[in-house]
């Protein structure tokens, strides 16, 4: 589904255009003066859209509350005609019925300019929520999930206990120069290391051992840390919350079998949100995971982190929450689209008596800003991220593949 952006049944939208005149030249054989002859001849005359903007009319408004705006820049950034060259030389005298001619078209007749956009709707739609989500999580700030940590304190001791008996072990056979058993002590032993489907299951043990223990206690004390200090040291009871998401694509496809379009683009989105703090108990329990049962839940449930790879429902369940405690002062969300659309014919022999000596060119670029503001906190909602396949998570991924099989 194109994105159309807002220049369209907006007020306020100023065009531009140019004139295009297409000719053909050369020589063509006059029976009467059975010679060849000059030829000039204006093929078509019309007129093209190269500029479209839209501004909606000043607005003077407080400078603290936010409203509605938006722009569209939409312009031909090249237009140059391919040429077509028509020949025919008579086999039998070279002169009779001969012709030498070169034709200009433009390309712009064979894409209605700003007709449409390659900015695909959807992926700005889940930019914008992803936008919404990091900023109604962020007005947090600093925070820690007490909620999910106490729902996985047994199974995290056991494990943690398990780690910790094996270091010990390895530190005090390394201590006696018992290399062999401080190895053993890993799970990096000799036997563990025979057969590759071995070495992969020690290594991911190890690895997930990490990742989904030891690192994630480290990283909650610091997170309790940071909000025991954040609640000290709170000297406004005002909070603000920013997202961000941004996404991008691009495309090729042939009009008329001997022209060619290629297109990118970029879209991103960002979203603020204010609020006062009106009740500070229930937001300081929120701020430490202890209100969104429905959170504590997911996280609970076993590999719900591998399907937060793709669709985050975590932090979609963690921001139904965000709310808590506080009152809604004011916000916005923004969306940004940028786009370039290019055309060039594909030049060589077309048939035993025309060729294309020049491919022309076509170019378009189109910029959209809107931004539309809030009156109320909005609705967490889901969306996928479109670049799961970062560094650790695939290094996650494939420990849980190894553990698994």
């Amino acid at each position: 589904m194109p994105y159309d952006g807002y220049y369209q049944n907006t007020p306020g939208t100023h065009m531009e255009s140019e004139p295009r005149t297409e000719t053909t030249v050369g020589q063509v054989f006059d029976v009467d003066l059975h010679a060849m002859v000059p030829y000039h001849n204006v093929d078509d005359e019309y007129e093209v859209t190269t500029g479209l903007y839209t501004r909606p009319p000043t607005y003077h408004g407080d400078h603290h509350t936010a409203y509605d705006w938006g722009r569209g820049v939409h312009r031909v950034t090249a237009d140059s005609p391919f040429l077509l060259h028509h020949h025919y030389d008579n086999p039998t005298d070279h002169l009779t019925s001969n012709y030498d001619l070169y034709q200009t078209l433009y390309l712009s007749k064979f894409r209605t300019p700003f007709s449409s956009s390659p900015v695909n709707g959807p992926d700005v739609a889940n930019c914008q929520d992803e936008a919404i989500n990091q900023a109604l999580l962020s007005l947090k700030g600093a925070s820690s999930n007490w909620g999910s940590d106490l729902g996985e304190m047994k199974d995290s001791v056991e494990s943690l206990a398990r780690d910790a008996m094996r270091a010990a072990s390895f530190l005090r056979h390394m201590k006696h120069g018992r290399f062999d058993q401080a190895a053993h002590a890993l799970g990096i032993s000799r036997l563990s290391f025979s057969h590759s489907s071995n070495r992969g299951k020690a290594l991911a043990d190890a690895w997930l051992g990490y990742s989904y223990g030891w690192r994630p206690l480290a990283q909650t004390m610091h997170d309790t840390q940071a909000v025991m200090a954040s609640i000290v040291s709170r000297k406004s009871r005002s909070v603000e919350g920013t997202g961000s998401g941004s996404t991008s694509g691009g495309g090729s496809g042939v009009y008329f079998g001997k022209i060619h379009e290629t297109n990118d683009w970029f879209g991103s989105a960002k979203c603020t949100l204010k609020a006062n703090i009106e009740n500070e108990n229930l937001f300081n329990l929120n701020k430490v995971g202890l209100t969104n049962p429905i959170s504590i839940a997911w996280e609970l449930v076993p590999f719900s982190f591998a399907i937060d790879w793709f669709v985050p429902i975590g932090n979609t369940l963690e921001a139904l929450s965000a709310g808590h405690g506080l009152t809604f002062t004011g916000g916005w969300f923004s969306t940004i689209t940028r786009a370039t659309v290019s055309l060039t014919r594909e030049t060589g022999v077309d048939t035993y008596w025309t060729n294309c000596d020049d491919g022309g060119s076509y170019s378009e670029e189109q910029f959209t800003f809107n931004r539309t503001a809030l009156s109320a906190f909005p609705y967490a909602r889901f969306y996928a991220d479109l670049t799961p396949y970062s560094t650790p998570r695939a290094a996650n991924a494939l420990a849980l593949v190894r553990t698994l099989t």
